[in-house]
């Protein structure tokens, strides 16, 4: 199984990042909450589209595993 971290830690990993899709033109930004099996569960999202405004997001995302291009964490 593929895995984000090489360690699964016993509290979630707060970090603001911003996650590229395989299609090369949706983001979702947030809080990287947790990895739960296949998905990545982000809070507060907010989507990215190219050329678009951008668009808050109620709740909690999750993101296929498979899907998602590369991470940009924030600092």
């Amino acid at each position: 199984m593929f895995r984000l971290w090489p360690f699964k830690p016993p509290y979630p990993v707060l970090r603001r990042g911003i996650v590229n899709l395989r299609d090369g033109k949706t983001a979702l930004q947030g809080v990287i909450w947790q990895e739960r099996g296949k998905w990545l569960v982000l809070l507060n999202p907010m989507l990215l589209r190219a050329r678009e405004a951008r668009v808050q997001l109620d709740g909690e995302v999750a993101v296929l595993i498979s899907e998602i291009q590369f991470i940009q964490l924030e600092t």
